[in-house]
């Protein structure tokens, strides 16, 4: 896939503080135990942190774009990786949106270590890496999902939620992957096959489709940036407040 051509609104995140907090996840002492591989793509707590050290130094470049199609993407443009995230999932910085950045990390580490782009199993790792995330905080990105789209529970046509949308198909699959396989807790290779279920999800995803739209419809109301955001929350802890 050529790579994505950023949006009008878009910045690289240079600011320390800023760089700081999108890259934490990756020093996470919890996700340092994990050690995985599907096919060619081993992932590692180490490996992810290296990502978050070339993150900090600029040998990987970070931007925010408020008009990404997708809540995450990574790409290389003549020889550098970029990171590209948009803003929404990542102020506040939670649970959900620490476990995107170990998700885009893992695309990260697999561009690093110069594998060609290995579609539906390199997704699937990225989709494990990060509901492992969740798991080792002692959460479930299956419940955070059902927490977020309640509304889908209360449709009387709907009668199974969890089948009817496509990210709730690749969380169910990815928690089944690692609950039988016991990633959080023992160095798994994992096959095809092994994980035949999760890809098929994945492939099942209109996100994934070979003619996905590259940019988003044009927005004309004006949200903040994670910049922005980022600048609240501190003048808030200053003055003694919770940030609205």
């Amino acid at each position: 896939m050529a790579p994505y051509n950023l949006g009008q609104r878009a910045y690289r995140v240079t600011k320390k503080y800023e760089l700081v907090t999108i890259t934490s996840p990756l020093f996470d002492r919890d996700f340092l135990k994990v050690e995985f591989a599907v096919a060619a793509l081993a992932v590692t707590g180490m490996a992810l942190r290296q990502i978050g050290a070339d993150m900090d130094t600029g040998k990987i470049e970070t931007f925010i774009d408020p008009d990404l199609p997708w809540q995450g993407a990574t790409d290389v443009h003549d020889g550098t990786i970029h990171m590209i995230f948009d803003d929404d999932p990542l102020a506040p910085l939670d649970t959900s949106g620490q476990a995107l950045v170990i998700h885009e990390a893992v695309h990260a580490w697999s561009r690093r270590k110069g594998l060609a782009p290995s579609g539906l199993l390199e997704e699937a790792a990225c989709y494990l890496a990060q509901a492992l995330f969740f798991r080792l905080k002692g959460e479930s990105i299956v419940a955070n999902w059902a927490e977020e789209n309640q509304y889908i529970f209360d449709m009387p046509h709907v009668d199974d939620p969890y089948g009817a949308d496509a990210k709730a198909r690749i969380y169910v699959a990815s928690e089944k992957v690692i609950a039988e396989f016991a990633l959080d807790s023992r160095r798994v290779h994992l096959t095809a096959p092994d994980v035949a279920d999760l890809t098929i999800a994945i492939s099942k995803d209109p996100a994934y489709a070979p003619h996905a739209p590259k940019n988003k419809p044009a927005v004309k109301r004006r949200r903040k940036t994670l910049q922005e955001r980022l600048r609240d929350r501190r003048q808030g802890r200053r003055a003694g407040r919770k940030p609205s």
